[in-house]
């Protein structure tokens, strides 16, 4: 007798688990390189590089690097605004997504806009296997759209690591060295 309420037990609960793990729906987000970035194919700035480095990269490893700094300048112009993490976190390396989500508040809403108009990147040093760059946007002309309606433009000069992780480079490290307002 015992054996059979043993025995209906265990059926009761494998049918319980079984009837759980049917409801449980499982959208899985989609691999990197099926995700389509709308942030970054409408991102458009004006890119110069040059490259002062060593190591020369080619032709191909310089376009990529383009399209991708533009990308990684969509997705903080986008932090900026609206201090949301999750649309760049391919954008940037695990140490700097993490160090971003630390001091991360909350999302906002209805701050300052920012846009970047110009960059001139100077390539100070391209490793040798072509997956690390430490570069510095030495004109950078961002445009901030204040809440009132205002704009102002600055050029600040930054320091940025990258390294090329996955598909994409990303970015690792970021110093403002500079930032000053042009005269109106």
């Amino acid at each position: 007798m015992t054996r059979y309420i043993f025995i209906s037990f265990f059926v009761l609960v494998g049918i319980l688990l079984f009837s759980l793990a049917t409801l449980q729906k499982i959208q899985p987000e989609p691999p990197y390189f099926l995700r389509f970035d709308e942030r970054a194919f409408n991102h458009q700035t004006q890119l110069n590089l040059e490259v002062q480095s060593s190591v020369e990269p080619t032709p191909g490893q310089l376009t990529t690097l383009e399209k991708d700094l533009k990308a990684i300048w969509a997705h903080l112009n986008y932090i900026y605004e609206s201090n949301y993490l999750k649309p760049g976190k391919d954008r940037f390396t695990e140490r700097f997504y993490q160090s971003l989500a630390e001091a991360y508040p909350g999302q906002l809403s209805g701050s300052v806009k920012r846009q970047d108009l110009s960059h001139h990147v100077i390539i100070k040093n391209w490793s040798r296997d072509g997956l690390a760059c430490q570069l510095i946007d030495s004109a950078a002309v961002f445009q901030y759209h204040l809440p009132a309606g205002d704009s102002i433009q600055t050029e600040a000069s930054i320091a940025m690591a990258l390294y090329f992780q996955g598909d994409n480079w990303r970015l690792d490290a970021l110093k403002i060295i500079n930032e000053k307002p042009f005269n109106p």
